[in-house]
């Protein structure tokens, strides 16, 4: 018999995919000051207008769409202090993860974690930056896993939503500096000290966020049209101007 629930499914997935690509591409400054119109945003993800429709209200949920009344849909452009936000939010959390997970005293942990940092130097030096990402946010999961703490591990999963899937790959000064923190990191599980740990991981993420604030300002991020009026900082910059 024909279960009407898998139709159901298939489609929460594909709006799932399409919200997922949307995100990444309105944080990014891709579609900013572009109005987003379910059917050509289906006819260019392949899917059908209902998933595309579902996606849109999905990223208006997340504050990353506005539906202004009478306006239709546009991507919103994230202030400074929303980047700032996210990336100080994941350091708190980030790093209370990893001092929690140190502390579980698992030797076989600091040698996973020598081997996922290892290889992601080798991956970069390869010019394999997809590969090491993929093990950069493997590292970061392992941390994660071993904590024994769901609650904060989801809260943490809530801010990378914010986060572009590639962002390391956009940024060429990404590999260096990302391998240096993670060498700090994996030394405090070495030496079995949650403290460092903590703030080896907390510092290794606002590193990441000057590197991509960095990256955003030469990009003219900032200066893309957008539906969020804007902090006090850009606004105080565009009066310069």
């Amino acid at each position: 018999m024909w279960d009407h629930r898998r139709g159901a499914l298939r489609r929460r997935s594909l709006s799932h995919e399409a919200a997922e690509t949307l995100r990444n591409h309105i944080l990014v400054g891709d579609l900013a000051g572009i109005e987003l119109r379910p059917d050509d945003i289906a006819r260019r993800l392949g899917t059908s207008v209902t998933p595309a429709r579902e996606a849109l209200r999905q990223l208006v949920a997340e504050g990353l769409i506005d539906d202004t009344r009478g306006r239709g849909f546009h991507a919103v452009v994230l202030s400074r202090r929303d980047i700032e936000d996210v990336y100080r939010s994941q350091a708190l959390l980030a790093g209370e993860l990893a001092a929690r997970a140190c502390a579980e005293s698992d030797p076989g942990l600091a040698v996973t974690l020598r081997r996922l940092h290892v290889e992601i130097a080798a991956t970069n030096k390869q010019g394999r930056t997809a590969d090491a990402e993929g093990l950069n946010w493997e590292l970061h999961r392992t941390i994660n896993r071993a904590a024994g703490a769901p609650t904060l591990a989801l809260l943490l999963r809530a801010t990378l939503r914010f986060v572009p899937t590639h962002i390391y790959q956009l940024i060429a000064e990404s590999p260096a500096i990302v391998g240096r923190g993670h060498r700090s990191i994996v030394e405090a599980f070495e030496a079995d000290d949650p403290d460092a740990a903590r703030a080896a991981a907390a510092a290794h993420i606002e590193e990441v966020l000057r590197l991509v604030m960095a990256h955003f300002a030469d990009d003219g991020y900032w200066a893309r049209p957008s539906t969020r009026a804007q902090d006090s900082s850009s606004a105080a910059e565009t009066n310069r101007r």
